[in-house]
């Protein structure tokens, strides 16, 4: 038991000078395309996949997080236009 003590506690201390572990997932929803531009196996889906894919990787900007408790005013919706329809999309 004495032997695994500073063991533990190496890890213990690695884990607690660790940064923070930060990543950026970019999804996206073709649920608009209803056009089937996007559609699955074409080239334009693959290059909107792959430059999502390089933003991931090369982003590393740290965001501040939008927060919503008492007091904070942050707030954040999204608003486009449907591009097959044209009309207003909030959310």
């Amino acid at each position: 038991m004495n032997r695994l003590r500073p063991i533990a506690l190496g890890l213990a201390l690695s884990l607690a000078c660790a940064p923070a572990a930060q990543a950026l997932n970019i999804e996206f929803n073709y649920e608009y395309d209803l056009s089937g531009f996007f559609a699955a196996g074409t080239l334009e889906r693959t290059a909107l996949e792959e430059a999502g894919a390089w933003y991931e990787t090369n982003l590393t900007d740290s965001l501040t997080a939008i927060g919503d408790g008492p007091g904070l005013n942050d707030s954040y919706t999204a608003k486009f236009s449907n591009p097959s329809k044209f009309d207003p999309v909030t959310g």
